[in-house]
This record gives C-alpha cells, sequence and structure tokens, in this order.
C-alpha cells in the first residue's frame, strides 16, 4: 500500500524484500501507475539485516535522481511467543534485531545520503505494542518501544540537517504476516 500511494504520486520507488518472485509481482503490478504518474517502480531483493545489501540498495534508490528523499522500514515482527520467563535468548535477540537493527541499518545509509543532500525523510512501522502489554510478546513490545526511542534520538540528531525521522503505528496490516503465513 507505501509503495502504490509513493508510486501514484510520481515518486520513484524502490521496493526490497527478501523474496524475489513476491517483488517482481508487485513491481509489474504496479509499472503501469508509475508509467500514468511519471514516477517509477523497481525491486531488489536484500536481507534487512545485511549491512552491505541496505548499502546497495539506497545506492540504487538514488539512481534516477541522484537523492534519496524518502526511506520507509517496514520490517519488523515476532519470533516467536512465550511468557517472559521461557523466552529464548536468542528469539529476543532476532526480535530485537528484526525491530532495531534493520531500521538502523537502513537509517545509517540512507540518512548519511540525506545528510549529504540537505534533507529527507525517514519512516519506521511501529505497533501499538511500543506502549501497551501484550502477554506472551515481551521481546515484540520492547522492540518496539526500543524502535520508537531510537527514533526520536535519531531526529533530534538529525533535524538539523532537514532530515525529518517519524515512527508510525498503523495498526494492523492486511497481511499474511499477522495470521502466521510468514512475510518476505
Amino acid at each position: 500500500a507505501t509503495s502504490q500511494l509513493l508510486v501514484a504520486d510520481g515518486a520513484h520507488v524502490v521496493i526490497a524484500g527478501r523474496t524475489e518472485s513476491k517483488l517482481v509481482d508487485h513491481a509489474a503490478r504496479l509499472a503501469p501507475l508509475a508509467e500514468e504518474s511519471g514516477g517509477s517502480i523497481r525491486y531488489r531483493a536484500c536481507d534487512a539485516l545485511d549491512e552491505d545489501a541496505i548499502k546497495g540498495l539506497v545506492e540504487m534508490t538514488a539512481e534516477p535522481t541522484g537523492r534519496v528523499d524518502m526511506a520507509c522500514n517496514i520490517v519488523g515482527g515476532a519470533v516467536g511467543g512465550a511468557p517472559i520467563l521461557r523466552h529464548t535468548v536468542d528469539a529476543l535477540e532476532q526480535t530485537l534485531r528484526k525491530n532495531i537493527t534493520s531500521a538502523y541499518l537502513l537509517l545509517r545509509h540512507a540518512g548519511a545520503a540525506m545528510v549529504r543532500q540537505g534533507g529527507g525523510s525517514f519512516v519506521a512501522i511501529s505497533s501499538m505494542q511500543a506502549h501497551q502489554s501484550a502477554p506472551m510478546f515481551g521481546a515484540y513490545c520492547a522492540s518496539k518501544a526500543g524502535l520508537e526511542m531510537f527514533c526520536k534520538v535519531a531526529a533530534d540528531e538529525l533535524g538539523e540537517h532537514g532530515v525529518r525521522v517519524n515512527c508510525v503505528r498503523p495498526g494492523l496490516p492486511d497481511t499474511d504476516a499477522p495470521q502466521g503465513k510468514g512475510n518476505n
């Protein structure tokens, strides 16, 4: 939905995810809209936790215009659900990496490009669980609260360079992920 709205506004959009076939299909669906609006839609298969891949993604994003005006980190999720006393360290660390480290890596590279060009916007997707307890999902709640504070600090640091950093809580998305069917 995010990419569709941006493409409809004439933006040059790059979508990224781990599953190339899903990216190809989505880009093909949006190609006519991109042509009509004067924007573009491209894709890159990559892992949001692979710093070299993210660096390449940001470089690719800048290709049509020489700029990176916006970056949106929609990566996230929980690795298993369990009571706090039975949650594993591995599941906790994976959840923190999905929700905070992925945002950090994108902001590190896209934000640096935005600072160099004099401005831009970074948006991270949070959750109501950043401020509401969800039994069995302590790691997820903590990671989203941490993401929001990370973005507040980044906004303080990058604002003087014309870079806006925001977190939004859009509610439960209409995707396969909340139904436990996986994501890309």
